[in-house]
């Protein structure tokens, strides 16, 4: 199974912490056995209430998707309706705002599929030919509490996708790797440096300069703070928070390597006024911190992680993995000292 450790450890604590620790006293929440393959997980929130969600959806063997309540119980197993060619690899899902969307697509695929909380009918978007999918995400660009899907295209620059209906517009001709939306702008991975489209702004320019710092991995929780994971010259793994204005706030290191893979290794939810982030490596170890640089501790996984997703319900933490040996989640059971 798995076990979680306090933070005396290898992981060194956030360079500029803003104080304070937390207490953490996990227990096993339930185990799911139902699945043979599992991979990436999302959280699906209550319709009722955004901030608890109602279960999760398990993605497994690449065609089909599983319906976890939040006790760990198997409600539905269903196909995604993809080609017999076709396969989902990667799910991305929005991070804020009423109406809960998730888009299934491979990388280097040329369809992504939309669908709604309820996983029916999805929209699918469809790239023409000689054209690839590098990467899929929600984004609030104009704040108005809508999200609009941004996909990086090669050969095709960046476009805004309508998830509703699946209308599509070129916003940029810019080719890049991976990309968010983040307080507005677009922020753009292309060979190791992170770029925001309409400022200008090169987000580790004085990384570069210090320490050869490139960046692998991005993700955000709402337009509140952004983390990225990279190296420097020497191979040693780093993750960085930054705030709405791309001002550096702390600096957490993660171990040997990042986790390659189909894995989504970065992880995000509110918490009370603040917010947690959990980050895999290769050496299937999991660290948890809060977005004020806080640390609260790793998980230690006995088998490879193949998916892995953060949730808050009845104000408490949960972390859920899947693996080779099942699907488990946790409660954190975190407190302040």
């Amino acid at each position: 199974a798995a076990t979680l450790l306090a933070g005396a450890s290898r992981i060194k604590q956030a360079s500029t912490s803003t104080g304070g620790t937390l207490q953490i006293n996990p227990r096993l929440a339930w185990r799911c056995d139902e699945f043979k393959r599992p991979g990436n997980i999302a959280s699906v929130l209550d319709a009722r209430d955004s901030n608890e969600i109602s279960g999760y959806a398990i993605f497994d063997g690449w065609q089909t998707m599983g319906m976890v309540t939040s006790e760990g119980k198997l409600a539905r197993r269903e196909r995604l309706g993809l080609a017999e060619n076709e396969a989902a690899t990667t799910v991305r899902q929005t991070n804020g705002g009423p109406q809960q969307w998730f888009s299934i697509f491979s990388p280097y695929g040329q369809a992504s599929y939309i669908f709604n909380r309820e996983f029916s009918e999805p929209v699918r978007v469809t790239l023409d030919s000689g054209q690839k999918i590098r990467d899929v995400r929600f984004s609030d660009l104009d704040k108005n509490g809508v999200s609009e899907v941004l996909m990086a295209i090669e050969g095709g620059g960046i476009e805004i996708i309508d998830p509703a209906s699946g209308d599509r517009q070129q916003i940029s001709t810019v080719a890049c790797e991976s990309l968010v939306g983040f307080a507005g702008d677009v922020l753009v991975l292309r060979q190791g440096k992170v770029k925001a489209i309409k400022s200008d702004k090169e987000l580790n320019e004085a990384l570069v300069k210090e320490s050869g710092w490139t960046v692998s991995n991005m993700e955000t929780v709402s337009d509140k703070q952004l983390l990225v994971t990279g190296k420097n010259r020497a191979g040693k793994w780093s993750a960085m928070a930054f705030d709405d204005q791309l001002n550096r706030l702390w600096t957490l290191e993660i171990g040997p390597q990042m986790y390659e893979g189909t894995l989504q290794p970065i992880a995000v939810t509110q918490w009370r006024q603040d917010f947690v982030w959990a980050i895999a490596d290769s050496n299937h170890l999991v660290q948890l911190v809060t977005g004020s640089g806080k640390w609260i501790g790793e998980f230690q996984s006995k088998a490879p992680i193949s998916g892995m997703a953060l949730s808050q319900q009845t104000d408490d933490v949960f972390l859920t993995i899947a693996s080779d040996t099942g699907i488990e989640s946790w409660a954190l059971q975190l407190k302040s000292e």
